[in-house]
């Protein structure tokens, strides 16, 4: 493996998200708006007093709760395949490379329900304390120990496979993704773990908002807005941090990973 310098990497991730920022931006525009959707329906429903049919309306929720997680989904690989092709110096077609993500969508989603799992388990330490801490009557040095933990696997599992879901797009007949990433990480911790704390930037950002979206009362209209401006950090960013994770497994595997699973 190359070394992995995270100035090079932040260089030119960078320099592909001004050259491709326009077709990214429409992808991550697209990604949000499909996010959003629940909160469009909840302003609808208050404009045009649907309250009488409430039953339907929850059933129609649940039903585009899952065409929206699906839809989302795809977005997202179609966000990884036109970084790659932006990588690559290949022109960027959305509707083909929203086309060729449906091959990889359940692929991508199955991958991401396994992670969501594994950190979520891994948070059990925190939980435990939070919740169980005065039952078991524990002490205040396990407590702390237990806190630490809960931080510390999280951390760890987070930064061991944080090229999982990219890798589950580049590399579509890769059988163990978990262990591809954990490869790529080996020898390079602290530096993936710089990267992906620039990659929760967007995370950090809309937390940033919650205090306004909480003083905002009565106006859904209003709330619709304030909503739409907290994904403006993660409209920004999201394609930069994705540009940033290709380009590192590029570095890593130093033989043109993207290149070689574009080009034909």
């Amino acid at each position: 493996m190359d070394e992995l310098s995270i100035k090079s990497v932040l260089k030119v991730s960078l320099e592909t998200y001004k050259e491709e920022w326009k077709t990214l931006l429409l992808i991550s525009l697209i990604s949000i708006l499909v996010s959003l959707s629940g909160e469009i329906m909840s302003v609808i429903i208050k404009f045009f007093k649907l309250d009488e049919i409430i039953p339907l309306v929850i059933s129609i929720g649940f039903l585009l709760k899952g065409i929206r997680f699906y839809l989302m989904s795809r977005l997202t690989v179609t966000l990884i395949l036109a970084s790659k092709q932006g990588l690559s110096n290949v022109s960027v077609l959305v509707p083909e490379t929203f086309s060729d993500a449906k091959h990889l969508t359940w692929r991508y989603i199955g991958y991401s329900l396994i992670l969501g799992l594994i950190i979520t388990f891994s948070c059990f330490p925190i939980v435990f304390t939070m919740f169980l801490g005065k039952l078991f009557n524990l002490m205040l040095p396990i407590k702390i120990v237990l806190y630490l933990l809960g931080i510390a696997l999280p951390v760890y599992f987070a930064t061991i496979y944080y090229f999982s879901l990219v890798s589950a797009v580049v590399y579509p007949d890769e059988a163990d993704i978990f262990s591809f990433s954990k490869k790529l990480v080996k020898g390079n911790f602290f530096k993936v773990f710089i990267l992906l704390a620039i990659s929760l930037i967007t995370i950090f950002s809309d937390i940033a908002f919650i205090p306004l979206l909480a003083s905002i009362e009565g106006n859904m209209f209003t709330e619709l807005g304030v909503t739409l401006i907290s994904n403006i950090p993660n409209l920004l960013f999201r394609p930069f941090t994705i540009l940033i994770c290709l380009e590192a497994i590029k570095i890593l595997e130093g033989k043109g990973v993207v290149k070689k699973y574009f080009i034909s």
